[in-house]
């Protein structure tokens, strides 16, 4: 049985990621979600604005550790299956960002340390992201190191990442990955 804490926590990512409606959501509402009791809830977290802010914190958590959980192969394959990777976390919590931005600074959930996660996160992608350009230069496929300090491929990736994420972009998850190798390897092969 999952310990109260962890449910309570669990209710709060399901609403972040399936209702996106963090404003309307309340401790009673938590509360009842989660079967407990609504003074239950201020035994762990003193408001709402503290339960959001474990609950991106598991989100950023969880999609970091299982992203570094892909191996690293050779580079097209590295590529493939890490972007789908980010591609599917990206579907899966789509209107994730739109809290972030909208709903969860709204109730002052972003503190230092949730932006340290994030950035911290960011890093990590960022870093797999060169390890695998830089089987594409050791295999031969890229003419020429890709650094975190070219932009314009930091850019491609994430516009396109951004553009799925907005529903922007109409082609399978397939296409865009595809096309994406292609076009690095033609800018940078």
């Amino acid at each position: 049985m999952k310990a109260t804490k962890d449910r309570i926590i669990e209710v709060a990512i399901n609403n972040i990621k399936n209702v996106g409606q963090i404003s309307s959501l309340t401790m009673a509402s938590l509360a009842q979600e989660a079967n407990i009791g609504k003074s239950t809830i201020y035994e762990y977290f003193k408001n709402k604005a503290e339960v959001m802010q474990e609950a991106v914190k598991e989100i950023v958590d969880s999609y970091t550790s299982s992203f570094l959980e892909l191996e690293v192969t050779t580079f097209k394959d590295s590529f493939v299956r890490h972007a789908m990777y980010l591609l599917n976390a990206v579907e899966e919590c789509r209107n994730f960002a739109m809290i972030v931005n909208r709903e969860i600074r709204s109730i002052k959930v972003v503190s230092k340390e949730v932006v340290k996660i994030v950035m911290k996160s960011q890093e990590v992608y960022t870093t797999r992201i060169m390890e695998i350009f830089h089987l594409g230069f050791s295999e031969n496929i890229l003419k020429s190191i890709i650094t975190s300090d070219d932009y314009l491929i930091m850019g491609l990736i994430n516009g396109i990442f951004g553009l799925f994420g907005s529903k922007q972009i109409v082609v399978s998850k397939e296409e865009i990955i595809e096309n994406l190798y292609q076009t690095i390897v033609k800018i940078k092969g």
